[in-house]
């Protein structure tokens, strides 16, 4: 059905726009997407296509592992819980295999629509934390512990940083750090993968615009101070900057992030200073409440286990 076929469409370029500015929006245009996508029938198709597909088959499976989990969990409640939660990991890729060929040219828009509402959240978390700036409210990086530990570390530190950083920074549209990261990771590799091969023929605006977009999401990536994506992404990077040959680039972009690194003092803290802190891990010393603690924890614990 013709009808089906817009609103499918329409649905989805919303769910790219809408995802790193509000989880409502989006979920609710892939909801409509699903629907459409049901209504319009043609089912033994989709199934032929579905069994031509083994990409599909991985999400089945890991689907049905999920499922086969809560047969033998003492927790059935939050089994089924989870269950609902990873529902669309199994419905939209089913469903994606099942629309057809898409164009290039449609990819590219979808893509170049998630970068304008990346960078759209960015501006609006930049615009949210100069108003806590401003006001000062409690901050809400770091607990008591992590906090003091912080101003030991960094005394001189700004409470600028405190407010342009980490949960503070990512709070102006309720993210969490870690997933608005991903989502600039990802804006810098698609910039890379839609230009590299003509950059040299643009012009001279279109060239710092880009340039000047890509160092962007690079500092907001610093600034969000997801210790893992920080990293992920500077070796993804680099590794494709690589391979296409651009290793001057590389070479530029490895002294940006160590700069930054050194720069921003809760970034420098969480991806420098915490991690390698020389901290007792015994029965005795509590739970651990700050994410670098409960990690090295498990690994100490894990480490005596073995």
């Amino acid at each position: 059905m013709t009808w089906t076929k817009g609103i499918s469409s329409g649905s989805l370029a919303i769910a790219f726009v809408s995802l790193p500015l509000s989880f409502v929006v989006c979920h609710s245009a892939l909801a409509i997407f699903l629907i459409t996508w049901v209504v319009e029938g043609g089912w033994p198709e989709k199934a032929r296509t579905i069994l031509r597909n083994p990409l599909v088959w991985g999400f089945i499976a890991f689907f049905i592992l999920h499922l086969i989990g809560v047969i033998y969990s003492n927790d059935t409640e939050n089994a089924w819980f989870n269950i609902e939660k990873k529902i669309l990991l199994l419905l939209l890729p089913v469903a994606m295999a099942t629309l057809g060929p898409i164009n290039q040219s449609t990819i590219r828009q979808l893509f170049y629509a998630f970068i304008v509402g990346c960078l759209i959240a960015t501006l609006v978390c930049l615009l949210v934390a100069f108003l806590h700036f401003q006001d000062s409210p409690a901050q809400i990086n770091f607990d008591t512990y992590s906090e003091a530990k912080y101003y030991y570390l960094n005394p001189r530190a700004s409470s600028f940083w405190m407010f342009f950083s980490y949960i503070e920074l990512a709070s102006g549209l309720g993210h969490h750090p870690t997933f608005l990261a991903i989502y600039m990771a990802f804006c810098l590799l698609l910039l890379i993968h839609f230009h590299h091969q003509d950059f040299n023929t643009y012009s001279a605006i279109k060239k710092t615009g880009i340039v000047a977009l890509f160092l962007y999401f690079q500092i907001f990536v610093i600034l969000l101070s997801s210790r893992i994506v920080i990293l992920a992404s500077t070796i993804t990077i680099i590794s494709y900057l690589h391979l296409l040959q651009r290793s001057r680039v590389a070479v530029v972009l490895v002294i940006l992030v160590m700069s930054l690194l050194l720069i921003s003092p809760i970034t420098r803290y969480r991806s420098l200073q915490e991690p390698f802190a020389n901290e007792t891990y015994s029965n005795n010393t509590g739970p651990y409440t700050y994410s670098t603690g409960i990690r090295k924890s498990l690994w100490y614990v894990s480490g005596q286990a073995v």
